[in-house]
């Protein structure tokens, strides 16, 4: 059962949770908390490690991210047991 709060910040804010984050191959986007996003680098089986499709992925995500005006906070984290080699 989906409620829907009179209050106007709330409800964007349960819509924003609900709606998709950008998908791309080398991250993982989610929201854990209201206005922080968490970026995480996604290719564990190779301990993270710096390719093209990944820098690529970065600069889309935080392009898209720097105008996206409810995001106040980026972590950004690694995958497996490595942040990146």
């Amino acid at each position: 059962m989906l409620r829907i709060y009179s209050n106007h910040s709330m409800f964007r804010l349960i819509y924003r949770s609900m709606s998709s984050l950008p998908t791309y191959e080398t991250l993982k986007l989610s929201q854990p908390k209201p206005h922080v996003t968490l970026v995480e680098l996604n290719r564990p089986t190779k301990l993270n490690a710096m390719n093209k499709q990944l820098f690529d992925d970065l600069k889309t995500c935080f392009e898209q991210l720097s105008i996206d005006k409810t995001c106040r906070a980026i972590v950004l984290t690694g995958a497996g047991k490595a942040f990146s080699s």
